[in-house]
């Protein structure tokens, strides 16, 4: 990685150390480099600001929760998910027995009560 600043080359486990030589926290590097100074904004077009990251030593990209806001998902995603929820759920009930009981105890009285009427 080549320093910005100085145009030094550093391995990365040695950058953040390096940074410090500038009077600079690696985020404040990050974002004066890569965003101009602006801290960025999340994906998702709300607006809002994203948090920093120092796992990642990034912003992120979303805030949390958003990534999944205005993406339509395709027909093909919906029926993936949809089969692995089945199978997370087939699993699920198969392990707990005891909420599959309840599960059917509801069912079965919602038919009674339904028929009742």
């Amino acid at each position: 990685m080549i320093c910005k600043e100085c145009q030094k080359e550093f391995n990365d486990n040695n950058f953040g150390k390096h940074v410090c030589v500038h009077s600079m926290t690696i985020q404040e590097y990050i974002l004066k480099w890569n965003y101009n100074n602006i801290i960025p904004l999340c994906g998702c077009g709300c607006g809002n600001k994203t948090a920093w990251r120092s796992v990642i030593r990034d912003y992120s990209k979303f805030l949390k929760g958003h990534n999944a806001l205005n993406r339509v998902k395709s027909e093909e995603e919906k029926k993936k998910i949809g089969e692995k929820n089945s199978i997370n759920m087939k699993n699920y009930l198969k392990n707990n027995p005891e909420i599959m009981k309840q599960k059917v105890d509801a069912m079965n009285n919602s038919r009674k009560t339904s028929e009742n009427k």
